[in-house]
């Protein structure tokens, strides 16, 4: 039922029609209810993000994240409420990544290695070693005892 207009003024369209006004109601409803995340999830992630820095590394990170994932993947099936899936996906596959691209960087290492130890003419590594000290030191010798200028050697020749 409306309220009668005496002063012939539109009605407020802002005003409440009934007339008994709800409380207000801080607590927003929840859309989706909090679920506790897996803590190895997150460790995977990290980790396997380390993993992907390119120093060697990767080994370790990644092994110790991949193994963290796939335990918490583990959890997940036991537990489906438990949060945090994506993160041990992500630790999974950075970790594995992480590991390649050691695996990687120590092969080209040793390959380049083996390289420049064939070029030296050496056989072995101990060899090559000593040959690389042997010019280190024989150009040490170089400097150290530079060679008389034109100055000194008229000087002497004339004696």
């Amino acid at each position: 039922m409306e309220t009668p207009n005496h002063n012939n003024q539109p009605p407020n369209p802002y005003q409440s029609q009934s007339q008994d006004p709800q409380p207000y109601n801080p607590q927003q409803p929840q859309l989706h209810p909090h679920r506790p995340t897996c803590g190895l999830a997150i460790t995977s992630m990290v980790l396997g993000i380390l993993a992907l820095a390119p120093c060697y590394t990767g080994i370790i990170f990644g092994g110790i994240g991949v193994i963290f994932g796939h335990i918490s993947m583990g959890k997940f099936k036991k537990d489906p409420n438990l949060g945090g899936r994506g993160m041990a996906i992500a630790g999974l596959v950075t970790g594995y990544i992480g590991i390649l691209i050691s695996v990687f960087l120590i092969i080209v290492a040793i390959v380049t290695t083996n390289s420049a130890i064939n070029a030296s003419g050496s056989s072995t590594f101990r060899e090559a070693i000593e040959q690389s000290i042997k010019a280190q030191q024989d150009k040490q010798e170089n400097i150290t005892s530079p060679e008389p200028d034109s100055a000194e050697q008229s000087i002497q020749t004339e004696n």
